[in-house]
């Protein structure tokens, strides 16, 4: 059974609901205002589920709605809006100030206990999505954290043992080294990834710092330049002489960068070319990458960003589409946004937005 609390200023539409409720065997509280409600539901040890009068002297139900999920986003309270209204627009109003439920005075018991059953198994499953997310990043964390350190171990060992620091190799036991390094450095890449991706995802702390996007962005292409020379791409820059401070995690953003630089590097035909564009909008900076690739089907956009996409797996050679999750969650985390259209060319651009920095403090 769970625990309910009831809020109205008339103490016989309070009885009622408790005579109701009691027969459930629910644990109940009582209140006649809307801020000895508001008080117990931002409690840690809030009820699980409240009916609560819309009309009442003070704060209304409504406005007691409005705080409880501003100040306690994360907190599964089903709030079940009682009220003589019954009008179209009163349900939807009810709704969109943060209630999950209505039920019009006279109350019938009936349909109160059906909807408070009806609360009680949507709050099991989120506490059960909850759970299982939880333990899903704490999976993810440990596997993240067991696996870097040996991997940079065995990179390093590598990398010794091909310098000679054990002695003259062989030039094939080189070759098989080279490529031994090669496939840790992509596991590394795919643990950084994975820790990357359940930071954001658990809402954890990130430090920001004042970042130069155009400079972060050049770094980037001067890293990946070898790749695009193998295939005698040009890269265009597009600037209109602006400020490209961002407020962010300079690791994070470059990972971001250098992922949708490497796609756009991968797609792109031999001798094509790919533009990189800066532009202030508002109190945002916005990044477009655009290359001349094949685009993407309808199909594919839709779950573009989506974690595990294995969209187009054989043209690219497999894997598991973390890298444009990665991209959302690590943008939408520095409060900007990530999307994607099809260019003049029929190629991608992908545009990222993030806050100017002026703004971000």
């Amino acid at each position: 059974m769970a625990k309910i609390l009831i809020t109205d200023d008339d103490a016989f539409s309070r009885r009622i609901l408790e005579l109701a409720l009691q027969e459930e065997g629910h644990e109940l509280l009582q209140t006649s205002n809307g801020e000895q409600a508001l008080q117990i539901l931002k409690r840690q040890d809030a009820p699980q589920l409240a009916l609560i009068d819309w009309m009442m002297p003070g704060i209304n139900g409504l406005e007691v709605c409005r705080r409880v999920r501003a100040e306690r986003p994360e907190a599964h309270i089903h709030i079940i809006i009682v009220t003589a209204k019954s009008q179209k627009v009163d349900i939807v109003t009810a709704l969109e100030s943060g209630a999950d439920d209505f039920i019009t005075k006279p109350v019938n018991l009936s349909e109160l206990g059906a909807r408070v059953r009806a609360g009680l198994r949507t709050i099991e499953l989120r506490n059960e999505l909850s759970r299982r997310s939880a333990t899903l990043q704490n999976i993810n964390y440990i596997v993240a954290h067991d696996l870097r350190t040996p991997l940079i171990a065995l990179s390093m060992t590598a990398k010794q043992a091909l310098a000679g620091s054990y002695g003259p190799l062989p030039e094939r036991y080189k070759q098989i080294l080279e490529s031994s390094i090669n496939s840790t450095e992509h596991c590394l890449n795919i643990v950084e990834s994975l820790r990357t991706v359940t930071r954001y995802d658990a809402g954890l702390n990130v430090n920001f710092e004042r970042i130069n996007l155009e400079k972060l962005v050049l770094d980037c292409c001067d890293r990946l330049r070898p790749l695009a020379e193998e295939k005698q791409l040009k890269i265009a820059f597009e600037t209109y002489s602006i400020d490209t401070a961002v407020n962010g995690s300079e690791q994070d953003i470059t990972r971001v960068v250098t992922n949708l630089l490497d796609n756009a590097i991968k797609y792109s035909p031999q001798e094509g070319l790919i533009k990189l564009r800066f532009l202030k909008e508002g109190s945002n900076v916005k990044l477009e990458i655009s290359d001349q690739g094949p685009g993407l089907s309808s199909a594919a956009q839709k779950t573009l960003f989506s974690s595990f996409s294995a969209e187009n797996e054989s043209k690219k050679g497999g894997g598991l589409g973390l890298g444009l999750f990665l991209c959302k969650q690590v943008i939408e985390g520095h409060r900007g946004s990530i999307s994607y259209s099809r260019n003049q060319e029929g190629g991608c651009t992908f545009t990222v937005t993030i806050p100017a920095y002026e703004q971000a403090n």
